[in-house]
């Protein structure tokens, strides 16, 4: 995507050519191409606006809707929400996009999670990577728990995400990352214990 900007006047003897089409491709009006319009024909300074922002900004509200309406009743639910994140993820132009970050609560989160899922009592995580994309509120990384490495990905509007856990050997588990306030007088309830059923 290109945008113009419109430059100094130049004399009538180093003038270009108007163009005839503009930035999007659109055919400019004749009267505009031969200059007649009575404004001075001026130099269009062309530079680059990455479309890859507006194409990742694109995926992520696919993938934000997604993460609304998959609630994990129906089996390989995560998986596939979670494979469709790594589509978006192995576009180069989501780092570009993305800035280191650091949130505490989501990492309690993810800790907890961790907890849960590998059974394992450590009390917290190694190597946690976290990087946001402003525009998207959008948060993901990943992390090491134990023998599992971790990927997330969060919306900080929908308070909503996944986590999931590759534990090797073709075996992935997934959480799904909700944040609630709590009302007044309220307190967390503990995980089930390793091994239940779960989503």
């Amino acid at each position: 995507m290109r945008a113009i900007h419109f430059g100094t006047t130049l004399p009538k003897r180093v003038r270009p050519t108007a163009p005839r089409r503009c930035s999007g491709g659109q055919r400019l009006p004749k009267a505009v191409r031969a200059g007649t319009t009575g404004l001075p024909r001026v130099i269009p300074v062309m530079y680059d606006v990455p479309m890859t922002t507006q194409y990742i900004l694109s995926q992520l509200d696919a993938l934000r809707r997604a993460t609304l309406s998959t609630d994990g009743t129906r089996q390989g639910s995560f998986s596939v929400l979670f494979h469709s994140f790594l589509d978006i993820a192995e576009d180069p132009d989501l780092l570009k996009a993305s800035k280191p970050t650091k949130d505490k609560t989501i990492k309690g989160a993810i800790e907890s999670c961790a907890r849960s899922i590998t059974g394992d009592t450590a009390p917290g995580i190694q190597g946690l990577r976290m990087l946001r994309i402003d525009r998207a509120g959008f948060i993901h990384g990943t992390f090491f728990a134990g023998a599992s490495v971790g990927t997330f990905f969060y919306f900080e509007e929908e308070r909503q995400g996944l986590v999931a856990f590759n534990q090797g050997g073709g075996v992935t588990r997934f959480t799904r990352l909700t944040l609630l306030d709590l009302p007044e007088g309220a307190f967390p309830v503990s995980p089930p214990p390793t091994g239940s059923p779960r989503s």
